[in-house]
């Protein structure tokens, strides 16, 4: 995790200043064929001039922090464009480049799980960096999870400018990493300075990808497939962290975890990544350590207090979609408690301890009321959150139950797929006994609901669900054609694969084939076990060093929780079956969480984020004074409010979700977005010193609601016709487009930051964040 670069001086209570806000639409991007500069047939289908966009996935679309780079993430593919101006960042017709891994050979068993027609679709891509490098990573519904150096993507599209002559030649990047996570993956995380790629998938797991560092110091002739670099003879630390090969750590979570849309890592005192940090969409975080062996998974379970409940499904609980641990020097010092928070004490609410929190809380949902232009105030003061909407929503319900409303066609393919499995769970009707009855398999369905799992919605009329709208009129035919040539491909793709896997299977090493063929080659290694029994290490050990010419080098698997280490197989069949075990839970027991997250719970608070709802929670127990530190909980942030109107509704099932987080140290910033188009921009502060609070409690961090981003009347101007957004980009300000140099440098100063929305209708509002040097004001333009 990446420290601010410098410490900012101290921001006063509301200084925010604001600015314009920058629109560019679909029409604005010439999204009408030329038949002349694009070859395109008149009776060609409009999707292959505008990209599809896939529904219910996490966050679609990232900056590059080095480069002057835009990703978008349309189905499979990526797109790579240039934006061209500085501040508008115009965002032009074609991409740059169009980046599109093919699925692994383990994927096309995997299968997608939210669209099993086309599994092979983006759920989820970041940038950051890789130890000195800048890495782009997307992960997919099908379980693949790749990667680019984002260096050689601007070479790529750089060449691809300087093609004359060739039509949309199109020069592929190096694919540097590809692997395959065995479900559904989502959460992703990159660690800089121990070099880590996490991943969090539907297997309620944790994989993180640790790369090899260096060479075993083992040299001898009798080389064995578990050297002195895998073994360790102390069980409550490995020897991994050296880091002598290529790794696959299987991090496990609690019996009771579901889901996990997010994730984040959690620092050493040295800053090398110790723990994996994941939310589940109960709302439950765990923190689990990522090379000891056989610790017991910290659990914080979610607040039940009765104003976070849903808005979009109430009354069911607020579920969880975003997490990130915030270290101590990420939090602004101020003086006083209303530049802390953005109110004073006496207009503040606290909750006492309990329902499911152990620390008091302070409700700070009246400062959303002294946003100015604020799109989305809360709810009436005192009201639970959904009273005002659930009539209504029960109204709809039952009227959509009763007949069938067709949506409107729009660019996205799979929200048509995915909806009557959320009105089995959202209705609201029936009697006391029947909702009991579904409440019991509430968790299982809401699982599936809340991370976009397949809902599928019939069609018109009750027919079978629809992969894509229907095109524009008189096209139809020619579209028909098109979609049947794309699964003739599709197929003849698969076919070959097949045939490949049984005629040549995939064998790098002839050593490597004997050991798998061989029956020593199911070596499961526990350090556990090695030190019960040493006699049977010692027979496995031999009969692998039979082996005339045993690999340098082995991928090999890593399970904390238990200690159990084994090789990767190689042959698809075989990783299939290893991708497809059964899912295992930590279990594990030892001290209590005070004592062994002691250091950690002084250097870091934890951001929580809900359905609408942002919360921030600390470990830590109690001060000297006996009292606990007061946590902060802003309920009703960005509110599901008019999104649920009968004309849009369709289109923004299962949106109520904050589930874009991005922390930005330089501006001491914290970023959260929601699929229903809004995005928070909120401060963390910290007093410079604890003050006992007049009730109960000690007064020390806090978060301060700075702006709703598009504002009230930025939303009436810019977003006539309201579509979820799609992806939410962070990143620094490039000023000029050249390559050369340190890339890092390329960044303005001071620190200029350009945030961009992206809808699912292709309009684009772009934003350009900074604080003031002397005041530490927020300023946005």
């Amino acid at each position: 995790m990446d420290r601010p670069s410098r410490k900012l001086p101290t921001p006063s209570p509301r200084t925010l200043l604001v600015g314009r806000c920058y629109v560019q639409t679909a029409t604005d991007r010439s999204f009408m064929p030329d038949l002349e500069e694009d070859r395109i047939h008149p009776n060609d289908s409009i999707y292959r001039l505008v990209p599809s966009m896939q529904g219910y996935r996490n966050n679609l679309t990232a900056l590059s922090q080095a480069y002057n780079l835009y990703f978008v993430a349309y189905q499979g593919h990526i797109f790579a464009y240039t934006p061209r101006s500085i501040p508008k960042q115009t965002i032009p017709r074609h991409p740059d480049l169009q980046i599109y891994p093919r699925p692994s050979k383990e994927a096309l068993s995997i299968g997608g799980c939210i669209d099993p027609v086309t599994p092979h679709t983006i759920n989820h891509i970041i940038t950051g960096y890789l130890g000195r490098e800048e890495i782009l990573v997307a992960c997919y519904d099908d379980g693949d999870v790749v990667a680019y150096y984002v260096k050689e993507i601007a070479d790529s599209a750089s060449r691809t400018k300087r093609s004359s002559g060739k039509a949309h030649t199109n020069h592929q990047p190096r694919l540097f990493f590809h692997e395959n996570v065995g479900h559904t993956a989502w959460g992703l995380a990159i660690h800089r300075k121990s070099r880590l790629i996490a991943v969090s998938t539907n297997r309620f797991e944790v994989t993180v990808f640790a790369f090899a560092l260096t060479t075993c110091q083992k040299k001898s002739k009798s080389r064995r497939e578990f050297c002195d670099c895998c073994q360790s003879n102390d069980n409550t630390r490995s020897n991994i962290p050296r880091r002598a090969r290529n790794w696959r750590i299987v991090v496990a979570l609690g019996a009771k975890a579901s889901n996990i849309p997010n994730i984040c890592f959690v620092d050493s005192e040295d800053g090398q990544a110790e723990k994996i940090c994941a939310i589940d969409i109960n709302g439950v975080i765990w923190i689990a350590d990522i090379w000891k062996m056989f610790q017991p998974v910290v659990q914080i379970p979610p607040s039940k207090h009765l104003i976070l409940q849903s808005e979009e499904f109430w009354p069911a609980p607020s579920r969880g979609w975003g997490v990130l641990a915030l270290p101590e020097e990420s939090f602004v010092p101020v003086s006083t408690l209303e530049e802390m928070l953005g109110l004073p004490e006496e207009a503040l609410s606290i909750f006492q301890p309990g329902s499911g929190c152990s620390q008091p809380m302070v409700n700070v949902a009246e400062c959303l009321a002294a946003i100015p232009d604020n799109p989305s105030p809360p709810p009436t003061l005192g009201a639970r959150a959904g009273d005002a909407i659930a009539p209504n929503l029960l109204d709809d319900e039952q009227s959509d139950e009763s007949e069938a409303e067709p949506e409107e066609p729009e660019n996205e393919s799979d929200e048509t797929d995915e909806e009557d499995e959320e009105d089995g769970d959202d209705t609201g009707q029936g009697s006391e006994e029947e909702e009991e009855e579904q409440e019991q398999e509430q968790d299982t369905q809401e699982d599936f609901v809340a991370q976009g799992i397949p809902e599928i919605v019939a069609a018109d009329h009750g027919s079978s669900a629809v992969l894509f709208p229907p095109p524009p009129a008189g096209l139809q035919f020619q579209q028909a054609l098109h979609d049947l040539d794309e699964a003739l491909g599709q197929l003849a793709y698969a076919v070959q694969e097949f045939q490949e896997a049984i005629s040549s299977p995939d064998t790098p090493e002839p050593a490597l084939a004997e050991a798998q063929n061989s029956k020593d080659q199911d070596i499961v290694m526990s350090i556990d076990e090695k030190r019960k029994n040493p006699d049977t290490m010692t027979l496995r050990q031999r009969s692998h060093n039979r082996l005339n010419t045993p690999p340098v080098r082995l991928d090999m698997a890593f399970f904390p929780h238990s200690g159990k280490i084994q090789a990767i197989p190689r042959p698809t069949t075989q990783l299939v079956e290893f991708l497809k075990r059964p899912i295992e839970f930590n279990d594990n027991k030892g001290p209590l969480v005070e004592d062994r997250l002691r250091s950690l719970t002084k250097r870091y608070h934890f951001v929580r984020t809900l359905e609408k709802d942002v919360e921030l929670r600390s470990l830590r127990e109690e001060y000297d004074t006996g009292l606990k530190e007061i946590g902060v909980l802003c309920p009703d942030a960005v509110t599901f409010s008019w999104f649920q109107e009968r004309s849009i509704r369709p289109f923004f099932r299962a949106t109520s979700r904050l589930s874009m987080v991005f922390h930005v140290p330089e501006l001491s910033l914290v970023v959260v977005g929601s699929p229903t188009g809004r995005v928070l921009c909120v401060t963390p502060t910290k007093l410079r010193s604890p003050v006992a609070s007049k009730t109960a409690g000690m007064w020390h961090h806090g978060l301060r609601v700075e702006c709703v981003l598009p504002r009230l009347s930025e939303e009436q101007a810019c977003r006539p016709v309201l579509r979820p957004l799609h992806g939410l980009a962070v990143g620094p300000v490039q000023d000029d487009d050249r390559l050369y140099g340190d890339r890092t440098s390329r960044a303005t100063a001071p620190k200029r930051y350009r945030l961009m929305l992206h809808y699912r209708n292709h309009d684009i509002l772009t934003y350009e964040i900074t604080r003031e040097e002397q005041t530490g004001r927020l300023c946005i333009f």
